[in-house]
């Protein structure tokens, strides 16, 4: 009996500090949170000082995003005729695939196999053509908007 009071008040004392452990826990982050609020606060405030007033704001973003939307309906655009390129390829590859299983002979079947495999490698190089100038592209896009972030801002 004596061992079962020392397991029950062992466990009760672990019990009890691992809770003492969590609320200092929990109070420390707490801590660290408010400070990184009050921090955070400073930050926009310094720079909303050196920003001046709110039309002198408004103007510097407007300079900042006035290229933004007319690029970006481009980009947009260019990315809705590449699914629909993509969609044509894999149309006319399915016919093809199809086509296979209606060949007439062997010379045929062999024939509509190899232009399916040439039309399959001819969409997979565009493919590959079109991520390389997407991400050529998208790099550039970055550059320049960093470029004239750092040239327009505060």
């Amino acid at each position: 009996m004596t061992t079962k009071k020392a397991t029950k008040a062992t466990a009760s004392d672990s019990a009890q500090d691992l809770m003492k452990d969590a609320i200092k826990l929990y109070e420390e982050a707490l801590k660290n949170g408010i400070q990184l609020q009050e921090e955070s606060l400073e930050l926009w405030k310094n720079m909303l000082n050196q920003v001046g007033t709110p039309d002198e704001l408004k103007d510097k973003i407007e300079k900042m995003t006035g290229g933004v939307f007319p690029e970006t309906r481009k980009k947009m655009e260019e990315i809705f005729k590449v699914f629909q390129d993509n969609m044509s390829q894999s149309t006319e590859l399915f016919n093809k695939a199809m086509g296979v299983c209606q060949a007439s002979s062997f010379e045929d079947g062999q024939s509509r196999v190899q232009d399916l495999m040439e039309s399959s490698l001819g969409a997979m190089r565009s493919n590959a053509q079109t991520v390389l100038d997407t991400n050529s592209k998208m790099m550039a896009s970055w550059t320049e908007l960093v470029e004239k972030t750092t040239a327009k801002t505060f």
